[in-house]
């Protein structure tokens, strides 16, 4: 019960919501994303570059961890180390920030961290995954609107389909059945109660009924430019299941249904099914294309930073938001 879980999915699809339902539970501390495995130690283990790493990480963490914690100590310890230990890196900061909140376990939310699925189980054998999964239409209606996705649609539809296949399957590969538990956003929203209290047994933590409250504690645990973004965070589980027909054209659901039927199918999303024509069948091949060959051309890179906004977007945007 000591070893922490993971949130992960697709963007988008509700993972913030799960960290901050989570994360209302008397006995599960849950902060922002940390990137951890994507940003630190892939890029750093093996490297030498220790110092660096501690750095880079504890900086990023004494953003994300709301309420704040002082790191000193942390730091101090960790860059005394005659080796380095990455599993250390992860799990100081965390520690601490749970202790902090009178928790006695944490967990972490990076959505895109079902790809590394595999090596966190390395470091920890009896981790547990909440796999978010949700209507790709309303995702690639949110990722539109998102100032740190891609404005494109199709690759947008791509990326999920990626996620609900690639992703999906290398969580069922590296971990145990009764260490995983896939959660619909459509579920989660509509029917909460006895949603989460399926994660709560995964988790083997007592149903509390204070986590179906969570919006009263948002301000607190997400910045709030994040909470303006989504009013929803802020407010009682809301079953607004079809928003994304107002805000994607019929073309872009067309193109959306095409690149996703097959898993569509699989989780029980139902399709409007109209026929493509000839331009949209031209735009997905050409998509299909373009991102195939960025994967290729960036093969050490994940499938979601190649159908990323360029990063000029993105710099400006975390400008943006710390002004």
């Amino acid at each position: 019960m000591d070893e922490p879980f993971f949130i992960v999915g697709a963007s988008r699809s509700g993972t913030t919501l799960m960290r901050l339902v989570l994360n209302s539970h008397p006995d599960l501390a849950v902060p922002g994303e940390t990137h951890y495995f994507l940003h630190v130690y892939e890029r750093y283990a093996g490297t030498g570059e220790w110092t660096k790493a501690v750095e880079e990480f504890l900086t990023l963490c004494e953003d994300r961890l709301r309420p704040p914690v002082d790191l000193s100590e942390v730091r101090a310890n960790l860059l005394s180390m005659t080796e380095p230990d990455f599993r250390a890196l992860l799990t100081l900061p965390l520690d601490l920030w749970a202790a902090h909140e009178g928790k006695p376990r944490w967990g972490e939310k990076t959505p895109e961290h079902l790809f590394c699925c595999d090596q966190i189980v390395k470091f920890f054998p009896g981790a547990s995954f909440i796999e978010l999964i949700r209507d790709p239409r309303a995702v690639v209606a949110s990722m539109g609107r998102s100032k740190w996705k891609s404005s494109d649609s199709t690759r947008n539809a791509l990326y999920w389909q990626y996620v609900a296949t690639t992703g999906h399957e290398r969580l069922n590969h590296a971990v145990a059945p009764g260490k995983r538990i896939s959660v619909r956003y459509e579920d989660l929203v509509t029917y909460p109660e006895p949603t989460l209290r399926s994660v709560c047994e995964l988790l083997e933590v007592d149903w509390d009924p204070s986590i179906l409250s969570f919006h009263e504690q948002t301000s607190t645990y997400l910045p709030a430019d994040r909470a303006e973004d989504d009013p929803r965070l802020r407010q009682p589980f809301e079953a607004d299941l079809h928003g994304w027909r107002n805000l994607l054209t019929p073309r872009q659901i067309a193109i959306t249904e095409a690149i996703c039927a097959r898993e569509m199918a699989t989780f029980g999303y139902q399709r409007e099914g109209r026929n493509l024509t000839l331009s949209e069948r031209a735009e997905i091949v050409y998509k299909q294309g373009y991102v195939t060959w960025k994967h290729r051309q960036q093969r050490h890179k994940h499938f979601h930073v190649v159908t990323a906004p360029p990063f000029g977007r993105v710099r400006r945007a975390v400008q943006a938001a710390r002004t």
